[in-house]
């Protein structure tokens, strides 16, 4: 597992404005910082986000598409139920995040701890950034089941 593989975006909101961009023809990074008004750093951070959740797929350097999953989110009314069910759902399904956090939409989530342990052996992350990392997975947990 790559450290690209877990997110580092708290928003899921930002995700979606993100596969909104791409789908609106928006893939490079300077043009998707100018229209977000985000750091290109914190694009390619949504960018990465989206990708590990399968919302965008990348063909190339800066070809990147919206999946099928991604035409779903953008069909469904920002903040909405259906939108947090579409989210759940990308998430409980993404292998990556099975492994570093099983269970992190059930009712009794792993630990801020738990998902910082496995993110650091599984992905061969520093205390820190792994920690930063299980952050942003709580972070979305709270978003979806709020």
């Amino acid at each position: 597992m790559r450290g690209t593989d877990i997110p580092q975006t708290d928003s899921l909101e930002q995700i979606r404005r993100v596969v909104r961009a791409v789908a609106d023809g928006r893939t490079e990074s300077k043009d998707l910082s100018e229209l977000l008004g985000l750091s290109t750093r914190h694009v390619n951070y949504a960018v990465q986000a989206a990708l590990a959740l399968e919302l965008l797929a990348r063909y190339g350097e800066d070809d990147l598409r919206v999946t099928r999953q991604g035409r779903v989110l953008l069909a469904l009314p920002p903040g909405s139920r259906s939108e947090r069910s579409i989210f759940r759902l990308v998430i409980e399904c993404s292998r990556e995040l099975r492994k570093v956090a099983p269970g992190l939409l059930d009712e009794e989530p792993p630990s801020a701890e738990e998902i910082t342990r496995r993110i650091e052996v599984l992905a061969k992350l520093s205390a820190a950034t792994a920690r930063r990392r299980a952050q942003t997975l709580l972070a979305w947990r709270q978003q979806i089941v709020a």
